[in-house]
């Protein structure tokens, strides 16, 4: 197995990485490595499976305020050959539809047209969860197709409060403004409704909040 050194280029966006192994009885051994930006937030989880050749490589994404917005589904990378195993942070692993690697730019902050682009199907998650996945075995037949939305999206609220405002699932189904996302909806807990649920045993409404 070799690490290889990332450009300059990578490394100023990509700053640490946590490197760890574990092992057990009869040489098995897991290796990974989790690669951090310059604000200690985790970029890209790369795990090898040593007896299979391959990397299993999911990406975090954050908006422009630094929030969460989704992490991309495990996506398998196969190495040529057992001398070619490596260590390192894949870039443009995901991408977009012009097939350029997927960041925050493809997340629409437009509240009338809320949601994610679409991941290419050329790399990446994008491409395992589709029918022209490079993993043709017969356990990939139970794959499902992601339509191009290998990721379970979370969309806050614009008010600065890191609150939720919508999560989306993974597929055209259940991705944001699919008509089938959570909506989160915050209000005041009134004292009638607190009666109602904890008895006469509960403070005054005001130091309440609620959440559907």
């Amino acid at each position: 197995m070799k690490m290889i050194i990332m450009s300059a280029q990578v490394w100023k966006t990509i700053r640490t990485g946590l490197f760890s192994a574990s092992f057990a009885e009869e040489g098995k051994r897991s290796t990974q490595i989790n690669y951090f930006d310059g604000m200690g937030r985790s970029r890209q989880l790369n795990s090898i499976n040593e007896s299979s050749l391959t990397s299993l490589i999911s990406n975090n994404y954050f908006n422009k305020e630094g929030l969460k917005i989704f992490s991309s589904l495990p996506a398998p990378y196969k190495f040529e050959s057992e001398n070619g195993r490596e260590i390192t942070y894949y870039v443009n692993f995901n991408r977009d539809a012009n097939d350029e690697e997927y960041n925050f730019e493809d997340v629409s902050a437009d509240v009338c047209n809320l949601g994610a682009s679409i991941m290419n199907v050329s790399s990446g998650a994008g491409r395992y969860y589709s029918s022209e996945s490079d993993f043709q075995d017969d356990h990939h037949k139970f794959t499902p197709d992601a339509g191009g939305y290998p990721f379970s999206e979370t969309v806050y609220k614009n008010d600065n409060t890191g609150r939720i405002s919508m999560q989306g699932g993974a597929g055209p189904t259940l991705k944001i403004n699919g008509g089938h996302e959570t909506k989160y909806f915050y209000g005041k807990a009134t004292q009638e409704e607190l009666y109602r649920l904890f008895s006469l045993d509960v403070g005054n409404e005001k130091y309440y909040n609620k959440e559907e």
